[in-house]
């Protein structure tokens, strides 16, 4: 048997803050365009072990406010780091971290958020639905002079796969939707200074208002290399449009969804730190350590690194292991520690490549890792 709740909470502003993901951004927001939202799903199995989603309308839970959420999930509500993973949407639109007050209000936010949806345990069903959605395009484009820039390359690798989880109770209402897809919150370009959750912030509010309100979960995928075949641009009439179109990918995903048969669905988290090559010649020695999270709720399998992986990474992963229900996220617990492009990306050069610290041999090491951690929830 397995417990479900779930809650929404509200993170917008409400004073000024610099927005995220543009560095040529110059000044502070200049004014809302749509409500800011963080959102937890709290699972419990029969033998009494947890999980919690926490999913924001954010760019990612930065070091400092990850650290200081877990610390405080734990703390009053007795949820070890493994028991918690955290998520970005990724939207290029909200505030940074330059906002003490902000921050202080997402952290709050998010343990209330995980507080109300204990107390809405009530018995469940996952039921996990397959599909596709063709918002996204990978961004490395060649130029005529042979340069990577950041633009559209349609026939570039791009993780289309759309994976939905249907938490119901026991009388088939929904308790909660979470969905697994990949592509950049950047439909809204570096000249808007409005507060958004850019498109998976505008399909997350026409879902729950389809779903007579269950919290929707979005969780970012490999997603480092793929943006919205519209953007970055000004206008929010595109956001509306593609969000439109995902929402309409995951309600044909969701039919497809089947109850998983499970006596006794148990519930596991893990951590693992793993050392990542850094570029020849880096002033910080020559290995980061980055720490994985993975998430076992019966069947299903989620597993995150707190940083930008490359569709290529999911993609091989996933076929690795065909049959199970697995979701792969970028921006879990932060996305501080950057870019692992996959190696053919590096003769090429372009803006991942760039700003990565890592070496070419990251990748693979990254996705041995993710197989491992993926493999320590089956022990």
């Amino acid at each position: 048997m397995i417990l479900a709740g779930a809650a929404r909470v509200d993170i917008t502003p409400r004073t000024p803050c610099r927005l995220a993901g543009y560095g040529a951004r110059d000044h502070a927001h200049e004014s809302v365009h749509d409500p800011l939202a963080l959102r937890a799903l709290w699972l419990r199995d029969g033998k009494g072990a947890d999980l919690v989603l926490i999913t924001a309308d954010i760019l990612w839970f930065s070091a400092a406010p990850a650290e200081r959420g877990k610390a405080q999930l734990e703390a009053e509500l007795g949820l070890r780091p493994e028991r918690v993973m955290l998520f970005g949407t990724h939207t290029h639109s909200a505030p940074d971290d330059g906002n003490p007050e902000w921050l202080h209000v997402l952290v709050v936010q998010a343990v209330a958020a995980a507080a109300l949806a204990r107390t809405r345990l009530r018995p469940g069903v996952i039921k996990v639905g397959h599909g596709n959605c063709a918002i996204g395009v990978n961004r490395r484009e060649r130029t005529a002079d042979g340069k990577i820039v950041l633009g559209r390359n349609p026939a570039g690798p791009c993780d289309r796969e759309l994976t939905v989880l249907c938490v119901d109770d026991a009388d088939g209402y929904g308790i909660a939707r979470v969905a697994n897809f990949a592509c950049h919150g950047v439909v809204l370009g570096q000249t808007s200074y409005v507060v958004s959750g850019d498109w998976p912030g505008a399909a997350a509010r026409s879902i729950e208002r389809r779903l007579a309100e269950s919290p929707f979960l979005f969780l970012q995928g490999g997603s480092g290399n793929v943006n919205p075949r519209i953007g970055p641009q000004h206008d929010y009439k595109p956001v509306e449009e593609l969000a439109k179109e995902f929402e309409e990918a995951f309600f044909r995903a969701e039919e497809s969804a089947e109850e998983l048969e499970e006596d006794e669905p148990a519930v596991r988290g893990a951590l693992l730190p793993v050392e990542l090559p850094r570029k020849p010649g880096s002033e910080h020695g020559s290995a980061k350590t980055v720490l994985l999270q993975a998430m076992r709720a019966g069947s299903v399998h989620l597993a995150g690194y707190p940083g930008e992986v490359f569709s290529e990474t999911t993609l091989a992963v996933r076929h690795t292991i065909p049959g199970t229900p697995l979701l792969l996220c970028s921006y879990v617990n932060g996305g501080d520690e950057g870019y692992v492009p996959v190696r053919e990306a590096y003769p090429e050069g372009g803006y991942e490549v760039d700003v990565s610290p890592y070496a070419d041999a990251a990748e693979a090491i990254l996705r041995e890792a993710f197989l491992k951690i993926l493999g320590r929830l089956e022990e």
